[in-house]
């Protein structure tokens, strides 16, 4: 599993570990994000064989700004 910082760019964080075909999450933590970069996951999977296949990600974006206030409209009224 990669972290990269662009669709098919250079490696941020490589997870070098065999993960078993039963798993359907893994976590990963303490990984440098920069705000602002939108970042993608691409998991390579293997077969016995050799077949591999790659998927990506539609992407990530760290958002470190704090919300501002406000008011909220929800369709009917004002909440």
């Amino acid at each position: 599993m990669l972290v990269i910082s662009f669709f098919i760019g250079h490696d941020v964080h490589v997870v070098d570990i065999d993960l078993t075909g039963t798993m359907t999450s893994y976590n990963i933590s303490r990984v440098p994000l920069t705000p602002g970069i939108l970042f993608y996951s691409n998991v390579v999977g293997y077969s016995l064989s050799g077949i591999h296949s790659t998927e990506t990600s539609d992407g990530i974006m760290v958002d470190s700004v704090p919300p501002t206030s406000g008011t909220v409209i929800d369709g009917i009224g004002i909440v």
